[in-house]
Formats: C-alpha cells, structure tokens, sequence
C-alpha cells in the first residue's frame, strides 16, 4: 500500500490530538491534587501502570497494602494535604473501602481521593451510584479515573447535577481553572439538624454537657457538621407504646411520626418497634440502645450509620 502525505499528515494531527488531551489530562489530576507537598498513597502495587507514574511523578509515593490505614495513624500523615490514591480492578473492591475513606476524612478534613479503575468493564451507573454515596458520607474531594479503554476518562460532579462530567480535559481545564476541589455540597447531602429525643428518668434532671450518650451524640453531629437538637418528654420513663387505636406515644412515636430522628434512652427492642420503625442500626452499650430509624435509606443518615460502625 502507498503511503501519501494526506495519510501522514492525518496521523500527525491525530498524534497531536492524543497528545494535547493526554497533556490537559494530566494538567487536570495535577490541578486536582495541589500542593508539592501532598503525599500520596495507593492501596496495592498489583496494577502500578504508567498512568500512574506519570500523573504523579513529582510527588511521593508510599505503597500499602489492603490494611493500609492502620498505617495512617502516624501523626506525620495528619499534618500534610492528603490525597488518597487507590486503585481497584473491581467495583466489590471500592465498595469494601467506602468506610475507610470516610474514616480518613475523620484525621484529617483536607483529605482527597483519586480513585483509579483498571478493571475491563465500566459501568457508569456503578460509578455514578458510589460518587453519590461518597458525598452522602462528606466525603466531597473525590474524583474517578478509568483505564479501561485506550482513551482514560475523568468523572465527578461539579457542580452537582444528574450528569457526569467526563473526557475532553482540555475544556475541564479552562472550566477549573482555579480549583477542581467542591466548594458547593448541594443542600440533599447536608445533614438536617440531628433532632434526639430522649428518656428521661427520675430525679428528672438533664444535664446536656454530660452523660455517655449526649456526649457521643454530640460527637456524631461534630463530625457530621450539623446542628445538634436536644428534647425530652415531660413524663419521665415516656418510652411510649402503640395503642390499640393504632396512635404511637413518646420517643417511640416521635421518631415515629419524624419529629425526632434518633431516640435514646435504654429501649428494649422488640419486634413491635422493628416492624414499624423499619430500624436499620441499632447502637448498644452498656444497656443503652439508640434506634435509628431508615438508617441505610436516607442519604444524611447513611451518614450517621457509618460513624456508628466505625472501626476505631
């Protein structure tokens, strides 16, 4: 076959349009990621590719293993930007690691995430549905790399929208000229204030700066940056029961009828209260038992159920 200058001159330039994307490409990463002095982890050395190598060649980089933060506990990793590098061949693996990344943004809040994909299968839907669990655990500063085509890809929301943001890097490039990090949280993804409502017994006295489950309830909205509401009945011991007219009383009716969304006080669950409650965690310690209700279906409370399985 002859070669003509039309041919060569058509894989120059498209030489030049790979080049020019795979430039802005890494213009974008190195934008996301900041500062000279983050540090940057990835979860395992089985794929270490050179995508990797080259997005981040001026950075430091410490390889752990599936255990890794055990190591993050080093007060060094607490005092720098951290952008967490972790790389999955398999949408399972991301989904073993979301509370681990949530744990992260609890030692450090200026905490980033790249997450890479060299898996063969992309499946948007997937990506799209583990980006919109990661904000509703605060957990904003993500973005999402794939290499399972020839051409890499780029997802995240910014600003939120139903859509994803990917490819053309270089039109990502002049859109986030500044800052590729959220600086935005749609208001879905914003806690309510954390309403309590709780048990009181004799002598019928509240102190709301002390006592075991006030303090870890104000831990939670701590963490959860949200306003904390504290009631109780007047009626001491007013756990409330299910009438046989059908109406629910006390803290069992005020979680009930969404005018509390947590409840403590030592309550007994029985199957009255999981029938109705639909209650999806419960936290016991030391004969208290806290009920949350929906727990694992309402966006703001996944939030409150991650905390409360954290391992620590």
């Amino acid at each position: 076959m002859k070669i003509t200058s039309l041919m060569i001159l058509s894989t120059v330039l498209n030489y030049e349009k790979i080049f020019f994307e795979e430039r802005c490409f890494i213009n974008l990463i190195k934008q996301f990621v900041g500062s000279s002095d983050t540090t940057l982890f990835v979860s395992t050395e089985a794929n270490i590719q050179w995508n990797i190598v080259r997005l981040f060649s001026e950075k430091e980089l410490v390889f752990l293993r599936s255990d890794y933060s055990k190591s993050l506990k080093n007060q060094e990793y607490l005092v720098t930007n951290l952008v967490y590098v972790v790389e999955f061949s398999s949408f399972d693996e991301i989904r073993n690691i979301s509370h681990k990344l949530k744990k992260h943004t609890f030692w450090n809040f200026k905490s980033k995430f790249v997450l890479i994909y060299f898996g063969k299968k992309e499946e948007k839907h997937i990506i799209k549905q583990w980006i919109q669990d990661m904000w509703s655990f605060s957990v904003y500063d993500t973005i999402f790399l794939t290499f399972s085509s020839p051409t890499p890809k780029l997802y995240m929301w910014y600003p939120y929208s139903s859509t994803f943001v990917e490819k053309n890097f270089c039109r990502m490039t002049q859109e986030f000229k500044k800052n590729l990090a959220i600086t935005q949280v749609p208001k879905i993804f914003i806690p309510n204030p954390l309403k309590v409502r709780m048990v009181v017994r004799p002598p019928y006295v509240i102190n709301k700066n002390s006592g075991s489950d006030i303090v870890m309830t104000k831990e939670i909205a701590k963490i959860l940056h949200t306003e904390l509401v504290l009631s109780h009945s007047d009626i001491p011991l007013d756990f409330g029961y299910r009438q046989p007219n059908g109406t629910i009383t006390g803290a069992f009716g005020a979680v009930y009828y969404h005018k509390a969304d947590l409840a403590i006080g030592g309550f007994l669950i029985n199957q009255d209260r999981y029938r109705l409650l639909d209650i999806s965690c419960s936290y016991y310690t030391d004969r208290r038992y806290w009920c949350v209700s929906r727990a694992t279906k309402i966006p703001s409370w996944k939030q409150v159920f991650i905390t409360m399985n954290l391992e620590t």
